[in-house]
């Protein structure tokens, strides 16, 4: 999947408004599209508000009917057989579900303006997998099938969804760093900073920007990865500076939403990371 950040002039992005939807094996990505969006519109893509998403099937589309924050609900479709690949979108592990990136891009400019990453249900997740392989293998007459989307209201569209998925701020629901069990115990040592460089969209999620390690990613040392399996990523998650491990590699972990790293591990001293690889800011 294409690596956006925060800043960053797409040219693809310099379009009408509207909301479309792409589906590969990192995950769904929901690119949202406005001219100048207004500062409550904006409001609305940030980490900590909420998402609530209405899927269904109809005139063999995909459709999600997504309301972001407080601003009226938009929708898209999708469709396997007019995308450039055929996605290839395995079945989640139990308790797992995909990963969904959400862009807000200005429609003038081209620019992003906000990237938010949060895990899918499982359900959902499964449902979305189930669509997209049984239209997948049926023929389409696509502009007929957008047309009959087209002539319905998106409340109307909505009314015919079979799943529905939402992120709401007090549920705990996997998003960014507030929820992740691993930084709880150096919460204070948090900062609010982005990386300004683009990143892989599976490792958006796992940054932080840690007081005196710099930009850094959540991962898991390779050593641990069959306890973490077993026991839980997050228990054995720890900060790697970014070049780390954009240099060495990464390997997701099948079901999870988290990544494994080859790094030299001392049990008192933890990761056994070479001096070099530190970014900070200021």
């Amino acid at each position: 999947m294409q690596m956006y950040q925060v800043g960053q002039s797409v040219p693809a992005f310099r379009r009408g408004d509207g909301l479309f939807l792409t589906v590969d094996g990192s995950g769904a990505l929901l690119v949202c599209v406005m001219a100048d969006p207004t500062a409550k519109e904006r409001l609305a893509f940030k980490s900590g508000q909420p998402l609530r998403i209405r899927m269904g099937e109809y005139a063999g589309l995909l459709f999600w009917a997504v309301r972001f924050g407080d601003i009226p609900m938009m929708d898209c479709t999708y469709s396997p057989q007019v995308a450039p690949t055929k996605p290839v979108v395995a079945l989640p592990a139990p308790g797992q579900g995909y990963n969904l990136t959400v862009i807000l891009a200005d429609g003038d400019t081209g620019e992003v303006l906000s990237v938010r990453t949060v895990g899918l249900g499982h359900d959902f997740s499964v449902s979305m997998r189930d669509i997209i392989n049984r239209i997948g293998g049926q023929p389409i007459n696509y502009q007929r099938s957008l047309s009959a989307i087209y002539s319905l209201s998106t409340e109307a569209l909505a009314a015919k969804a079979t799943e529905e998925w939402e992120l709401r701020p007090e549920s705990g629901q996997n998003e960014g760093k507030e929820a992740r069990k691993s930084l709880r115990g150096i919460s204070h040592m948090l900062r609010d900073i982005p990386y300004k460089k683009p990143l892989p969209v599976p490792l958006i999620h796992l940054h932080v920007y840690v007081a005196d390690a710099g930009h850094c990613l959540m991962a898991v040392p390779a050593v641990f990865v069959s306890d973490a399996v077993r026991e839980g990523c997050e228990n054995y998650e720890v900060p790697l500076p970014v070049r780390y491990v954009l240099e060495k590699g990464w390997k997701p972990i099948a079901g999870t939403d988290a990544i494994a790293v080859s790094v030299p591990y001392d049990n008192t001293f933890g990761a056994e990371v070479p001096e070099g690889y530190e970014e900070y800011e200021g």
